[in-house]
């Protein structure tokens, strides 16, 4: 099978990458330039996870914290890792995230009397995870399977019959 090669520039620099490298291995060959860690890039200015593979000729700028929209990815990723530290440490449990507050974010929880060590079980739960090194994995999903698992995690269809 013959690797095929495709052109991506970066910061107006041409290099020449295999076709299906993803955005993570690009970074680490040729870009050094963020003072910042790296979240996500522009891909012909739409922005894409650092998993996306790249298959045809592309511009390619990196996002980092310093951005808004890094800093927006960043706190995505970090509320994720709250919902998934909650879920293993209280199961069967729900989370409700329910808007930003200042440089915050504000939530319910059906745990009842949930005190400070409750929230440092779960934050050191999160650390564990942190440590762990698991990469978010995006995984399609249809839009009919979307609704269905929205609607009975919230309790508003039954899976019983």
């Amino acid at each position: 099978m013959e690797n095929k090669s495709i052109t991506v520039t970066i910061d107006g620099k041409k290099y020449s990458v295999t076709k299906g490298s993803t955005l993570e291995q690009i970074k680490n060959d040729f870009y050094s330039d963020s003072k910042s860690i790296v979240v996500a890039a522009y891909v012909n200015n739409e922005i894409r996870e650092l998993t996306y593979a790249v298959t045809e000729d592309c511009n390619i700028t990196f996002i980092d914290l310093s951005t808004a929209d890094g800093a927006r990815i960043y706190e995505r990723s970090l509320t994720f890792l709250l919902v998934k530290a909650f879920h293993d440490i209280f199961p069967g449990e729900s989370l409700e995230i329910c808007h930003s507050v200042s440089k915050g974010l504000f939530f319910e929880c059906s745990v009842r009397g949930l005190d400070e060590n409750g929230v440092k079980i779960i934050e050191a739960r999160m650390r564990e995870l942190v440590n762990m090194d698991l990469p978010f994995e995006k995984r399609p999903c249809p839009p009919k399977r979307q609704s269905n698992f929205l609607l009975t995690r919230t309790g508003l269809i039954s899976t019983e019959r």
